[in-house]
């Protein structure tokens, strides 16, 4: 049984790395990204980002090395001021609205500032700065028009196998790129 158990995984790894599941997935994402973008990015994540980045605009490295110093700190912590900041705020609880209403495609969103640092997630994380990742560096740190959609992976925490969906969030005022967010797409229900 535990042969017959690996021989299927080993196959649906192989099928979802094979370039013409890569191809399909990203296209089925580009199609159905405008309609959750338009379901994400409202006025509130706007104004967030707009606060948040004129909060931080002074923010070093280091700052940022002491504010993910913290986080690390709470994930474990009984009291987690700065984790609840992002996770029980009024942004993210929109976002766990859009996440809700839309019969599972979506698993998770991170809306992230100009620093890279997070300032709404539907969920917990294990970091508050994202600025090193893909979903930052491929994304804000392009353009206001970026969009990037990254590999099928199998995520243990919604058994599902899901990629993220990640673009740019501009200024409607400015043009100017603001921030970014992401997207975990669950692609069985996509």
């Amino acid at each position: 049984m535990l042969r017959a158990i690996t021989i299927i995984a080993a196959g649906l790894i192989a099928i979802a790395g094979s370039p013409a599941f890569a191809d399909s997935h990203v296209e089925n994402i580009k199609k159905a990204l405008p309609q959750i973008v338009s379901m994400i990015v409202q006025d509130d994540l706007i104004e967030a980002l707009r606060a948040s980045n004129a909060k931080r605009s002074n923010m070093t490295q280091s700052d940022i090395d002491k504010l993910e110093a913290v986080w690390q700190t709470e994930i474990d912590a009984s009291s987690r001021p700065l984790i609840d900041s992002v996770v029980e705020n009024t942004l993210a609880a929109r976002m766990r609205k859009v996440i809700n209403g839309n019969g599972n495609v979506i698993n998770e969103i991170g809306v992230i500032d100009a620093m890279g640092l997070s300032i709404a997630q539907s969920s917990p994380n294990s970091d508050i700065w994202q600025g090193e990742e893909v979903k930052f560096t491929k994304t804000f740190q392009v353009g206001p028009d970026a969009v990037f959609v990254d590999e099928v992976e199998f995520d243990s925490s919604t058994q599902a196998m899901q990629s993220q969906a990640n673009f740019t969030v501009k200024d409607p005022v400015t043009g100017k790129a603001i921030g970014a967010v992401t997207v975990g797409i669950n692609i069985d229900a996509l």
